[in-house]
């Protein structure tokens, strides 16, 4: 415990250090995140705005017809695409200065050669916690269990691999396998992440319930989107590069 704190103060700064240096370039390539998360809100689908995210209503789903099925469809898969491509880029920034090839050229060719894998990827772990979802629907202490079963799940086998795609060039499912051994290996890198998340999650809903407008939720999701999503990719990125001892 002594050696790994130091550690991971060591991964924070140096996280930091390189949002703080590459802020603006950053929150240029997260402006899509802000469209992304717009496109549902303005197709006719059972989803709301708080906490600076989009959300699904839960209880409406049985009430959908198949228009509503295929239009929130269609909404959905182009948001997660523009996600996928958004993450991306930002995770080509990182990588870039530890294999010293060139931002611009990288990204022409990250459509075709990680977006769709993250894609892929984002699509697994949609089906896979709507099927939980539907286990759990309408179960006792439902509210309770989805939530945080999707949080494991989502922990385990999800939040690392993005980059495992774009730094390793892993196929969709290697990346699961790269997801679950860094999360596994380096719990308390996790759990720092998880920690940070949880804490601008906080202030979002502390000044979502100080200032209640839907114009508030909509400036939390830019400052979420341009500021706070950045950082924690950025972290992400370290975390999953520290398996890299020269990488440090």
């Amino acid at each position: 415990m002594k050696r790994i704190l130091p550690e991971m103060g060591r991964v924070l700064n140096h996280a930091w250090r390189f949002y703080r240096e590459r802020m603006k370039l950053l929150m240029v390539f997260a402006i899509p995140f802000i469209f992304a998360a717009l496109i549902p809100i303005f197709v006719p689908s059972p989803t709301y705005l708080a906490l600076g995210g989009v959300f699904i209503r839960g209880g409406s789903i049985p009430t959908m017809t198949t228009m509503d099925w295929v239009l929130t469809g269609i909404a959905y898969l182009a948001a997660i695409f523009i996600i996928a491509d958004t993450v991306v880029n930002i995770t080509l920034i990182i990588k870039s200065k530890r294999t010293l090839t060139s931002i611009s050229s990288e990204v022409v060719h990250a459509l075709g050669k990680y977006a769709t894998k993250v894609f892929v990827v984002s699509i697994i772990a949609s089906l896979v916690l709507y099927a939980l979802f539907l286990a759990l629907y309408d179960m006792p202490l439902q509210s309770i269990f989805y939530p945080l079963l999707s949080l494991i799940i989502t922990v385990l086998f999800f939040l690392f691999s993005p980059q495992a795609i774009v730094i390793d060039d892993l196929d969709p499912l290697e990346s699961l396998r790269a997801a679950y051994n860094v999360t596994t290996r380096k719990p308390l890198y996790t759990a720092m992440w998880l920690v940070l998340s949880f804490i601008f999650t906080f202030l979002s809903a502390l000044i979502g319930y100080i200032f209640p407008s839907f114009l508030t939720q909509f400036v939390i999701l830019i400052l979420n989107s341009v500021i706070v999503l950045p950082f924690l990719l950025v972290l992400a990125a370290q975390i999953y590069m520290e398996k890299y001892p020269l990488a440090r």
